[in-house]
């Protein structure tokens, strides 16, 4: 069996909001995406959420993982942390 792809999400808080994103595929989402190849998830959560909205974000606490279907039979493991902006 296969490793599933691996998408790691920030949950930012900011005046009792949640920063959402729309996706590609017209779905609100985390920010957050796959990390690089020996990249650390808490490392790429900080990249992909600067590439994404140009902010910069200090990734805390795990929260946690979950099995999304992204499409029928396309399953991503997402793992989702705590984000402070800095």
């Amino acid at each position: 069996m296969t490793a599933l792809p691996i998408s790691v999400k920030g949950v930012i808080l900011r005046e009792g909001r949640v920063l959402l994103l729309e996706n590609e595929r017209a779905e609100w989402d985390l920010p957050g995406g796959r990390p690089r190849p020996a990249e650390d998830d808490r490392a790429a959560l900080a990249r992909e959420v600067q590439e994404e909205t140009g902010l910069e974000v200090e990734v805390g606490d795990f929260i946690e993982e979950y099995l999304f279907e992204v499409l029928p039979q396309r399953f991503v493991r997402v793992i989702a942390y705590v984000c402070t902006l800095k």
